[in-house]
């Protein structure tokens, strides 16, 4: 990375905290009926997001198994962001407070009363989407039925089911499959968020960047997500690394198409969208802020979906963001 890339990547990024203080805070603390009394951009920014950061910070060691029911929230908030579903699935609408969401709720018992069929049933799959649709039918009013909002709910079922086959795969004991699995997830946890060491490892050396050391680290990151993904319907590396980021991994961005593109926007040359990552958590290193807040800001900016707070910014998107980027002319 270049003196001239730094630099324009923390005009990037600095831009973007200017964006959501201008266009979302008043919004946003009038929902919140709060006030801030910091006046640095910066300090600013982080204070407005504070409520979105990872579920798990750095100062918890390891996920305890009683919060099963958490990590099962993420993947219904996760496997509803496939292709163009959010809208169709809206998984949030069911209820902000995920201790009562409907949906989660029916996952876990669903888990808990059909445990010793999953996996081996395949008449499973068609009675839990037949559940979400019963609540899907009874929080939506006639004209929002549609043939493409049940094949969105046919396809989240879907990833949901491998999610409960996954789990069910750890043991035969449902308390021991809870059990094991959580230790997996903590496991890929130390992974992910450790990815920023192995590519200052590989910084260390230049070299490494174009040899079989550098690509056998790389495949290694890659695999992971691959392991961790491969069965479970519509999740993908880059809802693989969103869960983690999410979750607990502060270290890690996702590579969607608004990471991409601000990627692309400060001269980032490389087309592999995993090996983006490693470059794109590099270049936050290197300006020190965390991977997470600077994924954060831009994937609002590029959005204005403040989902935690309930509320849509219409007028913060992509095509708007690089707009304003290019009328500043902050990065020429």
């Amino acid at each position: 990375m270049s003196e001239i890339q730094k630099e324009k990547f923390k005009k990037l990024v600095n831009f973007a905290e200017s964006y959501i203080i201008e266009n979302a805070e008043k919004v946003l603390l009038a929902v919140r009926d709060e006030k801030l009394s910091e006046t640095n951009p910066h300090e600013r920014c982080q204070k407005l997001l504070e409520k979105y950061k990872p579920i798990y910070g750095l100062g918890v060691d390891e996920i305890p198994v009683d919060d099963f029911k958490k990590i099962l929230n993420e993947f219904c908030r996760e496997l509803q962001n496939y292709q163009a579903m959010p809208k169709a699935i809206n998984y949030l609408s069911f209820s902000v407070d995920k201790d009562n969401n409907e949906i989660l709720n029916c996952v876990y018992e669903f888990l808990s009363e059909k445990f010793n069929e999953i996996g081996i049933n395949s008449n499973l799959l068609r009675e839990l989407e037949g559940k979400f649709l019963d609540i899907k039918n009874k929080n939506s009013s006639d004209d929002e039925q549609s043939k493409e909002l049940n094949k969105a709910w046919e396809k989240y079922s879907r990833g949901l089911m491998d999610v409960l086959i996954k789990i069910k795969g750890k043991s035969s004991d449902i308390d021991k499959a809870k059990e094991k699995f959580i230790e997996s997830i903590n496991k890929d946890c130390d992974y992910f968020n450790n990815v920023d060491g192995i590519i200052e490892e590989i910084e260390k050396d230049e070299a490494k960047k174009k040899d079989s050391d550098f690509n056998s680290e790389y495949n290694k990151y890659r695999d992971r997500l691959r392991e961790f993904n491969k069965d479970i319907f519509g999740m993908g590396d880059t809802l693989t690394l969103d869960f983690f980021k999410e979750l607990k991994c502060e270290n890690l961005i996702k590579n969607d198409s608004h990471i991409i593109a601000c990627y692309k926007h400060v001269g980032g040359k490389c087309k592999e969208k995993n090996k983006i990552v490693f470059e794109f958590i590099s270049m936050c290193k290197k300006i020190e802020y965390t991977p997470f807040y600077v994924d954060k800001i831009l994937w609002l900016c590029c959005t204005g979906n403040f989902d935690k707070d309930g509320i849509i910014i219409t007028k913060m998107n992509r095509t708007k963001f690089f707009k304003e980027i290019e009328k500043s002319k902050i990065l020429k």
